[in-house]
Order: C-alpha cells, then structure tokens, then sequence
C-alpha cells in the first residue's frame, strides 16, 4: 500500500473525536493515559485486567480469520474478535490480554466500536515523539470526574479552573447523554 492509498482510505473513515493517547507497558501490567481538555493536559496511571471468556465463534476481519471472545470492563459487557495469525495479545484502547491482536471489539448496547479497516506493514519504523510538555497527574477517579463536569458545561469548567472569567450556569447539556466508554 503506498502513503497515498493509506491517505485516501484515513479520508474515507469518518473522525472519530478520540482526543487520548494510551502508551501501555506489558511488562509492567499497566498503561498511562493522557488526554487534553479544556486548556489541560490531564495524564494518569491504570491496570487493566481482564477476565476473557474465549466463545467458539468466528468471522473474518481484514481478510483474517478471528475467533470470539467475551469481557466485561468497567460496566460494559464488550465481544472481541482476536486474530491467531497474527500473535500479538494487544488491541485498542485499553483491551488487551488476548491470543492474537484484537481486530474487533464492540460493547453489546453498540455504543462503542473499534474494528481494524486495513493491515499492512510499514515500511518505516515507527517512532513516538517525545515532547516536553506540562501534565496534571491525577488519579483515575479525579479525571473521570474532570471530564464529566467539562462534557456537561465546558464553559463553567473553564471558569472553575480560572482558565476564564465569567459567570456560571447551570448545566448547558443533559446528563442523560453523557455515555462514557467507562462507566464505572
């Protein structure tokens, strides 16, 4: 595939909105999240374990065989579809922990949804830049917080963390539309 064809096929995936940055570290069992918002670049420390369930069902994804697979993580049942062939126990987001990469997974209400679109192998390295940059170490709990005041008022969080001066409402979106990929 050549950078053109790679860039045509980018153009024809709609955005996703993913603002975050996950840099796992197997060796150690955890990962590091990091994601800007309102003027702040909040970064934490998680441990992801999963308990798969392996399911006797297949379906082909990016011309690969996958096999099912069954979780519940942080309050959502999610089913994955993991590639053998290609022996990587890795996946999007926080998923991992699998025979083979996670080519598909889904949460069962669908509001949720990662699936590969291409594999191909690079014809360069791949490196990750390294920045300097300030970072708001916070805990899990203090960022999911965070984020939830932002997405419901964005404005009244900015006045709070005194990015911004003006006066606070009461809360611009409904809170029955806040649906996090983690609920718990």
């Amino acid at each position: 595939m050549t950078l053109q064809q790679g860039n045509e096929i980018r153009r024809q995936i709609p955005y996703s909105g993913v603002r975050y940055k996950i840099i796992k570290n197997h060796l150690l069992g955890n990962l590091t999240y990091n994601e800007y918002f309102s003027r702040t670049n909040f970064i934490y420390t998680d441990e992801v374990n999963l308990n798969w369930k392996l399911v006797n069902d297949t379906t082909t994804i990016c011309n690969h065989l996958c096999h099912k697979a069954t979780t519940h993580f942080r309050g959502r049942d999610w089913v994955a579809y993991y590639c053998m062939d290609i022996p990587i126990n890795d996946g999007p987001y926080k998923f991992s922990g699998l025979p083979g990469l996670i080519l598909k997974i889904e949460d069962t209400n669908k509001d949720y949804s990662f699936v590969a679109v291409d594999i191909y192998k690079a014809k360069n390295q791949i490196y990750k830049k390294k920045r300097k940059r300030m970072y708001t170490k916070v805990s899990r709990k203090a960022f999911n917080k965070a984020k939830k005041y932002n997405t419901l008022n964005p404005g009244a969080y900015l006045i709070a963390s005194g990015s911004i001066k003006g006066h606070i409402r009461k809360h611009s979106r409904n809170e029955k539309d806040y649906n996090p990929i983690e609920l718990e």
